[in-house]
């Protein structure tokens, strides 16, 4: 049974990662480097520190990663203030469902909380997440368990009896490195075989989350 649902951010409750992926290309090109598709996937759903670590390991260790990372937020808020940023399909449906039915929720995410409640802010979504779990608040972040299991002791709920909801690789592998049910809902890629076998379900959106919850 199912007593708590764990949310990634990023890609499950608003539509960020495109700006991420469009904004650190155009940023990145300042430097005169080029982003590849696999670069995006391999970072996608980590914290901050990691992802600074993978930009040396990438782009060599004199690579300015705060001038970079400032350029790349910078892109993303003229973009967010520009167009705005989308809620995901089927969210306020979910959120509902999870009220009526009593079952406690909260966010995960490997931003850090700054970035975390500025993006749920120009989402509209600050005020439906009362606990938030973020990536500079646990030692080791996604693809670890930590994050997870945080959040569920925030709770007080067995990570056994807790669904994560993810779209990355590395959020799946945190959600089930940390004993939960997992379901994916893609957001940029598709699941692989190895991200299949750590799932319970692959569903195309936040509304269809809603009739396997009973299955568990």
């Amino acid at each position: 049974m199912i007593e708590a649902v764990l949310f990634d951010m990023d890609g499950i409750l608003i539509d960020s990662e495109r700006e991420y992926d469009k904004a650190m290309r155009e940023a990145i090109t300042r430097y005169g480097h080029m982003i590849t598709d696999e670069f995006l996937i391999r970072v996608r759903g980590i914290p901050v520190e990691a992802f600074k670590k993978s930009l040396k390991l990438e782009f060599g260790r004199d690579f300015p990663v705060e001038k970079f990372r400032n350029d790349f937020k910078s892109i993303v808020w003229q973009n967010i203030r520009q167009y705005g940023m989308p809620v995901k399909n089927g969210v306020y449906q979910l959120i509902q469902y999870l009220e009526v039915n009593n079952i406690r929720y909260a966010v995960a995410t490997s931003n850090d909380r700054a970035m975390a409640l500025e993006l749920l802010e120009a989402a509209d979504l600050r005020g439906v997440f009362e606990y938030m779990v973020c990536g500079d608040e646990v030692e080791h972040g996604k693809p670890f368990p930590d994050i997870y299991q945080k959040a569920a002791d925030m709770l007080g709920v067995n990570i056994k009896h807790t669904l994560v909801i993810e779209d990355s690789y590395n959020g799946i592998r945190a959600g089930h490195a940390a004993g939960a049910s997992v379901i994916m809902v893609p957001d940029l890629v598709q699941p692989t075989d190895e991200i299949r076998q750590m799932t319970d379900y692959v569903v195309s959106d936040l509304g269809k989350v809603i009739s396997c919850i009973s299955n568990f």
